[in-house]
């Protein structure tokens, strides 16, 4: 169970564990199968669950508040994270919970549970409540007591599916590489990600870090592009690397201690970059505590590599896009509008909104043979590089038109004719 919790507070004692009427009847039900039942208010961080729950979940019926920070207290500090990101945001956007973690019983031992949850809202007081399940799956992860995030098939999935939504409402590449690396931090427990970007000559280009502190940058630009490094060894062979501890990433890169001392670094992967068989960049992950990279967590992240090396090559294509069609719009607007006597002009063009983009719009200001002033505006329908044609075509036929004395209406009537 997760997201944070103040405020006011179930009564301490085994009040806060016995069933209410909202979940009495279906605690019953369920109780043979060792499935609990759980209430919990996010406004308020009230947590109500049933002794089924309570139980599966650690807690003590007579130490136990009532409250989501006591339910938290008890998972595993390795999931806690991912645990809260996940329940904080299903009652931000009343969404739907399905999540495996790790307890950590008061005796030391570990148990897996499943909550699986929704966002109601109490008609009575008109509260908003999450209210659940939660089971024991230890069963299921009897080999994966040491695992830490992204342990299990499920939570893999979820985050795979956050990141997806998350990239996809990313346009360039700056905004792309900050969601990546800001995923990595909340969702894998990294505590340094950087994303590095080669062009098409295979020369790096364009770097990424998180958190980008003033050591970590003056670390990240000292690094020499070229000699032993694991990135550089990535981009050479396009194979992912692993290290496990910080003393098997010393082993193979020793010239790189101050690396490890300013990043903390105790675990880390080097993950390539590839898009259609070409190196695009390499993706750096590093933890602050050793981390065991069986072949379903190297599976895992790679997959993460390709969501990534996808994104990031759709977010290059844009901005090569949108420059191209900057460049094209920026021609066919008037370099400096006339001084007119009596008459002060000013322009300022801005798109609608970033993802509609640059299309072909256009205005002028047209100082006529007898002294008059016409202003036009070309309102395009339509966006990129087939719209910029017609307009800068219809853009100087109206200025033709224009100073050949036609009138506004006779110039709307032979650009409509010249576009039929």
């Amino acid at each position: 169970m997760g997201g944070a919790g103040a405020g006011r507070t179930a009564p301490a004692g085994r009040a806060a564990v016995r069933p209410t009427a909202e979940v009495a009847d279906l605690s019953l039900t369920l109780a043979g199968a060792e499935i609990g039942v759980w209430s919990w208010e996010p406004a308020s961080g009230q947590l109500v669950c049933d002794e089924q729950a309570a139980a599966l979940c650690g807690l003590a019926p007579d130490e136990f508040d009532g409250t989501i920070d006591a339910a938290l207290a008890m998972v595993h500090p390795e999931d806690l994270a991912g645990v809260r990101t996940t329940l904080s945001d299903a009652a931000r956007t009343a969404g739907a919970v399905l999540e495996e973690y790790r307890i950590l019983r008061p005796d030391g031992s570990i148990r897996w549970v499943q909550a699986r949850g929704a966002m109601v809202r109490d008609e009575t007081d008109g509260a908003a409540r999450m209210v659940g399940l939660v089971g024991d799956v230890s069963s299921v992860q009897a080999d994966r007591d040491g695992a830490g995030p992204g342990s299990t098939t499920l939570w893999r999935a979820a985050r795979l599916l956050d990141l997806t939504h998350a990239i996809g409402q990313a346009l360039t590449v700056d905004e792309l590489g900050d969601v990546v690396v800001q995923t990595a931090a909340a969702d894998l427990g990294i505590v340094f990600a950087a994303v590095m970007l080669h062009g098409d000559d295979g020369e790096p280009y364009r770097s990424i870090v998180h958190p980008a502190t003033s050591p970590v940058l003056a670390m990240w630009q000292a690094l020499p592009i070229r000699g032993p490094a694991a990135a550089a060894d990535v981009v050479r062979d396009r194979r992912p690397r692993y290290h496990p501890s910080r003393a098997e990433y010393l082993a193979d890169y020793p010239d790189r201690d101050q690396t490890v001392r300013v990043l903390g670094l105790n675990a880390c992967a080097h993950l390539p970059l590839v898009v259609s068989g070409r190196l695009i960049g390499v993706l750096v992950l590093v933890w602050d505590v050793p981390r065991d990279f069986d072949p379903s967590d190297q599976a895992f992240l790679q997959t993460l590599a390709g969501i990534c090396a996808h994104a990031f090559e759709r977010a290059r294509l844009y901005e090569r896009q949108t420059t191209l069609v900057t460049v094209l719009q920026r021609a066919i607007l008037p370099q400096r509008l006339p001084d007119p006597a009596g008459v002060r002009l000013s322009a300022r063009y801005l798109p609608a909104s970033r993802d509609v983009g640059i299309g072909g719009d256009w205005y002028d200001a047209i100082v006529l043979p007898d002294g008059a002033l016409m202003v036009v505006v070309g309102d395009v329908g339509g966006h990129g590089l087939g719209a910029i044609a017609i307009m800068a075509e219809l853009h100087q036929a109206t200025r033709a038109y224009a100073l050949q004395g036609r009138s506004p209406a006779e110039i709307t009537t032979q650009l409509a004719a010249n576009l039929a």
